[in-house]
């Protein structure tokens, strides 16, 4: 991979993260010096573009952030879909960013999806706009009895809910 090409990656996964970065943290004062586009995380995003390889490759990815229990930091996780694999990848920094996100980043071969279960979905009815659903939620199980709930913040409906929708009916084809 080259340079350009993980930093391209890095530059597409951090403005992923950063969509659900604003929904999660509209609630409190959200320094956007901490955004995942300013940098911080990159230590950590560069991880999992050494497992993806590249943007084409990315056919799904969902992340929150949020503050920990503790107040002292944030957590989060990204969870993306290739056609071969699902990279997952967890984190834990430091409130003032002065520490290195932590936290393992894993690949799973896609084939480990079992089973998807849908929780929710926006009524037919809706007719707030032509995009549907407007809010959609799904359980994807592993083999390993893991289990992940996507999108990852799925207190509001977002643009990323279609492209769930529009993802889903290929996320058993491994």
């Amino acid at each position: 991979m080259s340079p350009e090409t993980a930093r391209s990656l890095v530059a597409h996964l951090s403005s992923r993260l950063n969509i659900y970065a604003n929904q999660t943290l509209e609630h409190i004062a959200w320094d956007v010096e901490a955004t995942p586009s300013s940098g911080w995380l990159d230590p950590w995003l560069v991880r999992i573009a050494v497992l993806v390889g590249d943007i084409d490759r990315i056919q799904y990815a969902s992340g929150r952030i949020e503050p920990a229990p503790d107040g002292d930091s944030y957590i989060g996780d990204l969870f993306v879909f290739t056609p071969s694999s699902v990279v997952e990848a967890h984190f834990t920094a430091s409130a003032e960013r002065t520490l290195l996100p932590r936290g393992p980043v894993t690949a799973h071969p896609r084939a480990a999806v079992t089973s998807l279960e849908v929780g929710g979905v926006s009524k037919l009815t809706d007719t707030s706009g032509s995009d549907w659903p407007k809010h959609l939620s799904v359980k994807v199980k592993f083999e390993s009895g893991a289990e992940v709930e996507l999108p990852r913040a799925p207190k509001s409906a977002s643009p990323t809910d279609q492209e769930l929708a529009a993802f889903l009916p290929n996320l058993l084809l491994s």
